[in-house]
């Protein structure tokens, strides 16, 4: 076995440790007994290299497996919130993320700053909608602490703790005791986010204001429940989730885009890198968009530089990395899990199914995003199926004839904010590209949707 592939082993082995550990409760000690017996199956067959590499595997497995049950304990430790559960209790806490606004309510996230027991611990608080806070404000809580538990099948205490949420406050009565706290850095990024999508909502009708805020900077939040359920039945919602996919196809479109006004390799190389930044300073740089940058800049190396197997273990060791930083993400966290399975479909499928496309023009790209697209709805598609409980057999068509538009949606969303922002008055004019490429696109999915048997129901065990 190559270097390379002893490398992607290792890497996998890791993962498959952290999924193991998130299917089933395993205790540290199970883990240590992993890490022994592959310790001295290594040991033992030093020089047997097949015996050797089981053994690596194994102890690699094992750590992989106890990273997660640490994280998970630390994310989730009960006895901290012990006190004060199925309780009113009064809390001082900092808002430490851009609130969630959805259209009958508010979620919070906030850090326990007061009483000393619970202090760091962080709660997700749900309020009214009328109730206005932002990053870094300093709020009292008095409501009922809850643990979160099982809703539907569907185990909210984990997902909650892929962010380190350990409880949640149902409309508790706020008082806002002080503002502009937090990390000035983020305050900073979290306040041009703020006012990037009230311009978005300014100059674009609804949901057309929600539409482009989702692509821009992933904030769904506000998005019509109607248009979401049509997003899921025609298999277009990853084009509003932040994700290495939505970056590559951006990426390839401002290639094809430089390349018609004939900018030279070097100026596009920056052009590209600047264009990539300012993505992810307007959505805030989270760490789940500087996740996505990610995918989406290996995966563009891949398709340029062709070497499918060393730039797929980079990305494998990319998402290796963020496992290792917080192993939650690789169950609880849909946009990882999309840019981690779309990146490696662009790698390994793309190349498989482009020679049968070749009789697709390649004006702008539109061969490149044609593969792309489908490969990497070939790549995601047991996990939509698994997260959604449904199949869209529509969706090959639907991206095919809206995926090619999004680069350009999404750049003239971009250039319509900023417009906006700087020349308010002639924002809605400036809009009005925007605005017709999302109306194409809401209206086909709407028509999509309305197709009987559009999608069909789906089982994968999750």
């Amino acid at each position: 076995m190559t270097k390379s592939r002893i490398f992607l082993a290792l890497c996998l082995a890791f993962v498959v440790g952290v999924f193991t550990a998130s299917l089933v409760d395993l205790s540290v000690q199970f883990a240590a007994a992993v890490f022994i017996l592959g310790g001295l199956a290594a040991t033992v067959g030093w020089y047997r290299p097949r015996a050797r590499l089981i053994g690596f595997l194994a102890v690699v497995v094992a750590f992989g497996m106890w990273r997660y049950g640490t994280a998970y304990a630390a994310r989730t430790d009960p006895d901290v919130l012990a006190p004060f559960v199925g309780k009113t209790a009064t809390f001082t806490a900092i808002v430490v993320q851009p609130p969630a606004e959805f259209p009958n309510r508010t979620q919070l996230t906030v850090r326990v700053e007061a009483p000393r027991e619970a202090r760091g611990v962080k709660i997700l608080a749900t309020l009214r909608r009328q109730q206005a806070y932002r990053y870094g404000d300093a709020l009292e809580l008095t409501g009922r602490m809850e643990i979160p538990g099982i809703i539907n099948g569907f185990d909210y205490r984990s997902y909650l703790a892929k962010e380190g949420v350990a409880g949640t406050m149902l409309y508790p009565k706020v008082v806002q005791l002080r503002s502009g706290g937090g990390n000035s850095v983020l305050a900073f990024l979290f306040a041009v986010r703020g006012e990037f999508l009230r311009v978005l909502h300014a100059v674009l009708p609804s949901p057309h204001g929600s539409l482009a805020g989702a692509l821009l900077v992933g904030e769904r939040a506000s998005l019509p429940d109607e248009l979401l359920a049509a997003f899921r039945r025609t298999g277009l919602t990853h084009i509003i989730a932040i994700s290495g996919f939505n970056f590559t196809i951006v990426i390839v479109a401002l290639g094809y885009f430089l390349r018609w006004f004939s900018v030279s390799g070097r100026w596009q190389f920056w052009a590209t890198a600047v264009s990539i930044l300012a993505f992810v300073f307007i959505a805030g740089a989270t760490a789940s968009v500087v996740r996505a940058a990610t995918m989406g800049v290996l995966a563009h190396l891949a398709t340029r530089a062709g070497r499918r197997y060393r730039t797929g273990n980079a990305v494998v060791f990319a998402g290796l990395v963020m496992l290792a930083t917080n192993p939650l993400l690789l169950r609880w966290d849909a946009g990882f899990q999309l840019s981690f399975l779309a990146t490696l479909g662009l790698i390994f499928l793309g190349p498989l199914i482009a020679p049968a496309f070749q009789w697709v023009p390649a004006w702008l790209g539109l061969r490149e995003t044609v593969v792309m697209t489908l490969a990497a709805q070939a790549a995601v598609l047991p996990l939509t199926a698994s997260t959604f409980g449904q199949v869209s057999v529509i969706a090959p068509i639907a991206n095919l004839l809206v995926v090619p538009l999004v680069p350009y949606t999404m750049a003239a969303a971009f250039a319509a904010g900023i417009v906006g922002l700087v020349l308010s008055a002639v924002g809605v004019a400036a809009a009005f590209p925007a605005w017709l490429l999302m109306q194409y696109e809401i209206v086909l999915t709407a028509v999509f949707a309305r197709i009987p048997f559009a999608s069909v129901p789906a089982s994968i065990p999750a």
